[in-house]
């Protein structure tokens, strides 16, 4: 049933969600780091309303949460705020509702009380599409609509291959919507540009912004390009807490290797450009 054809009232519409991120993610660990959080970088208020690429829909936009959230340590530490969109099931491109949400190191997406799930309130219960979005990494949709309904809890886990993901039709299409890592699946990093792709050499390339916020800085007055930038800010694509353009560690490298190694760059192009999975 389409999202606009539902009879049901506006309910309380409860989502359990799974879902890691490339950029802090720890193979070793099986989890995500938290250096953001335990820098006390991540804002208490969500930060999409000021990205003009993300627009909230419905009753979502302005969440906010507390520091006692923040204060949680362990596998439930919050790593950042993620963007969740339920879209209609017959038109995918046609956002409904969206919810910010917090995301811990275990991947699981909470409301901002920190412990509950995601829940969205203003809309009727009926079958959606699901997609997780993310400042800096490339977003995720189901493949198949979701059954959100009152009084119960539905769960979409991104982390698993078996979750059949969307993919686009043509020649952005692709069957790596998200990244194969071990035994789990990841969003890929490196959308600095904050657009629907990664793109490491040519127009609109993302390690470009990486450079400007390192050279820019007014901390860096003589325009050093190994410089280090702290900060909360979509250029640190391995989420640490630091830009770093030139050096160990670096940005670049994580963006290059991504295009370099995608499964689908089979001629290892720098100017391949992995497209986000969304329509």
């Amino acid at each position: 049933m389409s999202a606009f054809g539902g009879l049901g009232s506006p309910d309380v519409l409860k989502l359990s969600l799974q879902v890691l991120l490339q950029g802090p993610y720890n193979s070793g660990t099986g989890l995500m780091n938290d250096n953001l959080r335990s820098q006390d970088l991540i804002p208490l208020s969500e930060p999409y309303s000021g990205i003009p690429t993300f627009t909230h829909q419905g009753e979502g936009g302005g969440e906010s949460t507390t520091l006692e959230v923040f204060n949680t340590t362990g596998s439930n530490a919050i790593v950042d705020w993620v963007f969740v969109e339920l879209r209609d099931e017959l038109t995918p491109s046609q956002v409904v509702a969206t919810r910010s949400g917090l995301l811990q190191r275990d991947g699981d997406i909470v409301d901002v009380n920190g412990l509950s799930p995601l829940c969205f309130r203003g809309v009727p219960a009926d079958d959606y599409l699901v997609a997780v979005r993310h400042r800096n990494h490339l977003g995720v949709m189901t493949d198949q609509a979701v059954t959100l309904a009152e009084l119960s809890t539905a769960s979409v886990d991104f982390t698993s291959a078996a979750t059949a993901v969307y993919k686009l039709v043509g020649a952005a299409g692709s069957d790596h919507a998200r990244r194969t890592m071990g035994s789990v699946r990841v969003l890929w990093t490196g959308n600095v540009q904050t657009d629907n792709r990664i793109v490491f050499q040519g127009p609109g390339n993302d390690p470009s912004p990486v450079f400007f916020t390192v050279f820019l800085d007014p901390a860096n007055p003589s325009g050093l390009a190994n410089f280090v930038h702290t900060g909360y800010d979509r250029s640190d694509v391995n989420m640490d807490g630091l830009t770093i353009f030139q050096g160990p560690n670096n940005e670049p490298d994580v963006i290059f290797f991504n295009v370099f190694l995608h499964p689908e760059n089979t001629a290892n192009l720098a100017s391949y450009i992995i497209w986000e999975q969304l329509p």
